[in-house]
C-alpha cells in the first residue's frame, strides 16, 4: 500500500493537502467549526496484516481521542436535529445487532475498536450507524455528487464530492488496511470509528456513496457504511460487489457506486428493494431516487435541496461521453462556480453551527491502477499537487 502526493513517487508523506500520519493537524482542533474544509489536516492510519480483532484494537487505540470526539460530535449533531437520546441509543444498538447477524467478523472488529477506544459499542454505533440514526428520525442532511464510467480500456473510474457538516469536518481520516483476516486490504478514508467508507481494495474494487431519502426509512438495518466496508474487505469483482450489497438488510436509502476492473455499477437501495441503474459510458448520481421502481415514498433530502439541478448539470457535462480518459477528467467535471448548481459546495461560516454543509473531501478513483486520490475540501479549490494518491 502506498500514498503518493500529487503525481510524485513518494510513499512516506501524506502530501501537501492532507496531514501526515500520527496526529491531528492544526486545523483539526476545537476551532474546526470555523475552519474551511480545505484546511483540515487528517490523521493517517496504517493497519498491518492482522486478525479482525487485532485490527480493531489497533484502530481503537491509535484513533482513541478522535473516536471520542466523533461520538461526542454525532451526539451533539443528533441533539441539534431533535433526535432524543433514547432514540439515538436504540437506533445504534439495533443496527449493530443487524451487523452481527449479517457480518459477524466485521461486528467483532467494531467491538474491538470500541473497547480499545474506551467507548461503549452503543456509543461507537452512533458513528458507524449514523445514517441509520438519521433515517429513524426522518432527518435530512448534506448532499454528494458522484460520477463513474468506463475508461478507454473498459475498466472503471470514478469521482465524488463528499458533502457533510463543517462542524464534523475534522473527524475523517486516511487509512491503509493491509490484507488480513476477512479483508483483501484497502485504502481510502473513513470517519473515526468506521471500518470503511469511500475507498479502493487490492482487487481494484472501489466504492462511493450518495444518501437518499424515503418515507419508509427506519433504524435497525445493517449500517450502509458497513456495507461499504464489506465490499472493500471481500469483493474481487463487480459481481461480487453486487452480491454483497444485495445481501445486506439495510434500512436507510442510499446509492452505492462500484468501480471495478470489469466495469461500473450504481445500485439504488430503498425500502422496496434495490435497483441497479444502467451505466453506459459515464453516469452521474446525486441525492434523489432515479429508478422508477423505487419512487414510492421517495422524498427529497430537504426543502432546499438542489439535487435535481446538480444532476442536470452533470448530465449535461457528460452527455455523449462513451468513455472517459481518466479519473482526473471526471474530477474536473465536479468543479463548479458560485453561479452554478453547487457540486463543489463551499461553506457559509456565518450560518448557525449545524447549517454549514460543504464539500469536505473530493475523491477520484481508478480500478485499473487500484488507486484512489483524495483532497481536502472542494475540487474547485485544489491545486494539482494537493491531491494525495493512495494505492491498494
Amino acid at each position: 500500500m502506498s500514498a503518493v502526493p500529487g503525481e510524485s513517487a513518494s510513499t512516506s508523506s501524506a502530501g501537501a493537502g492532507l496531514g501526515a500520519a500520527g496526529g491531528l493537524g492544526a486545523a483539526g482542533g476545537a476551532d474546526a467549526d470555523s475552519t474551511s474544509p480545505d484546511l483540515i489536516r487528517p490523521v493517517s492510519l496504517s493497519l498491518p496484516q492482522a486478525t479482525a480483532q487485532e485490527r480493531g484494537r489497533r484502530r481503537g487505540e491509535e484513533l482513541r481521542s478522535l473516536i471520542r470526539t466523533a461520538v461526542d460530535g454525532y451526539t451533539a449533531f443528533f441533539d441539534a436535529r431533535g433526535i432524543p437520546r433514547q432514540m439515538q441509543a436504540s437506533s445504534a444498538a439495533a443496527s449493530l445487532e443487524a451487523l452481527h447477524d449479517w457480518d459477524a467478523l466485521q461486528h467483532a472488529e467494531v467491538l474491538a475498536v470500541a473497547e480499545a477506544a474506551q467507548v461503549t459499542p452503543q456509543e461507537l454505533g452512533l458513528v458507524v450507524a449514523r445514517t441509520e440514526v438519521l433515517a429513524a428520525a426522518g432527518a435530512a442532511e448534506a448532499e454528494c455528487s458522484t460520477l463513474a464510467g468506463l475508461s478507454q480500456t473498459g475498466s472503471g473510474v470514478g469521482a465524488q464530492t463528499w458533502d457533510w457538516q463543517v462542524a464534523l469536518a475534522h473527524l475523517w481520516h486516511i487509512h491503509h488496511v493491509e490484507a488480513g483476516e476477512g479483508t483483501l486490504g484497502h485504502v481510502g478514508f473513513a470517519e473515526a470509528g468506521m471500518l470503511g467508507k469511500i475507498g479502493m481494495n487490492a482487487a481494484g474494487v472501489g466504492v462511493m456513496l450518495n444518501i437518499l431519502a424515503n418515507d419508509g426509512d427506519r433504524s435497525g438495518g445493517v449500517p450502509v457504511h458497513a456495507v461499504l466496508a464489506a465490499v472493500l474487505n471481500r469483493a474481487t469483482s463487480l459481481d461480487e460487489a453486487r452480491e454483497i450489497i444485495r445481501s445486506a438488510a439495510t434500512s436507510a436509502s442510499s446509492t452505492i457506486t462500484v468501480v471495478a476492473p470489469d466495469g461500473v455499477c450504481m445500485v439504488e437501495i430503498g425500502p422496496h428493494g434495490s435497483v441497479e441503474l444502467p451505466v453506459t459510458g459515464v453516469a452521474a448520481h446525486t441525492n434523489h431516487f432515479v429508478a422508477d421502481e423505487l419512487q414510492a415514498g421517495a422524498r427529497e433530502l430537504s426543502a432546499v435541496t438542489r439535487s435535481h439541478e446538480r444532476l442536470a448539470l452533470l448530465q449535461e457535462r457528460i452527455g455523449g461521453m462513451s468513455a472517459t480518459g481518466s479519473a482526473d477528467e471526471l474530477a474536473a467535471l465536479l468543479c463548479t462556480s458560485p453561479t452554478e448548481a453547487p457540486v463543489s459546495l463551499l461553506p457559509d461560516l456565518q450560518k448557525p453551527r449545524w447549517e454549514r454543509p460543504a464539500t469536505l473531501v473530493s475523491v477520484r478513483m481508478d480500478a485499473a491502477s487500484r488507486s484512489v486520490g483524495l483532497v481536502a475540501g472542494s475540487p474547485a479549490k485544489a491545486e494539482a499537487d494537493d491531491w494525495v494518491t493512495l494505492t491498494a
